[in-house]
């Protein structure tokens, strides 16, 4: 059962470890191997390295938004604890961060430097950071849209 795996694992790099074992309960939802989900996880043909490879070509070829795509799983496994209920306050905050990129954007439109180009580039990572949350939240409570 996911959550009640436990082992010890001993390895040079972190030691004598007793604790929940996240390759096991993988294993186990993948109804896979542990030592196979070890090797894809860590081995020569790793699944990360491969990944990281598809999305190098598509973004070299022009594929930005395939490739982001690619991502979309492993950003909200990532984020998978910390989705927010939807609500007013996801709803507040979204707008207070759109009108702070508009602001930014219009600044750097005035007067292009890189002190505005800064400014306008941190609220355009923190919309789209913060855009992928509201995604994840909407997703959460309707999980037929997904």
């Amino acid at each position: 059962m996911p959550g009640l795996v436990r082992t010890i694992r001993r390895s040079a790099s972190i030691g004598n470890y007793v604790g929940p074992d996240p390759l096991a309960e993988a294993a186990f939802e993948l109804q896979m191997e542990r030592n196979s989900v070890e090797q894809l996880t860590y081995g020569p043909r790793n699944v990360f390295i491969r990944a990281a490879v598809i999305v190098r070509k598509m973004v070299q070829a022009g594929q930005k938004f395939r490739a982001e795509r690619l991502l979309v799983p492993i950003d909200r496994a990532r984020n998978a604890s910390h989705v927010p209920d939807l609500d007013s306050t996801i709803c507040d905050r979204n707008i207070a961060i759109e009108q702070a990129e508009d602001r930014s954007e219009a600044a750097f439109y005035r007067n292009p430097s890189t002190v505005t180009a800064r400014q306008w580039r941190d609220d355009l990572r923190l919309e789209i950071a913060h855009n992928a949350l509201l995604i994840d939240s909407l997703e959460a409570k309707y999980p037929e849209i997904c």
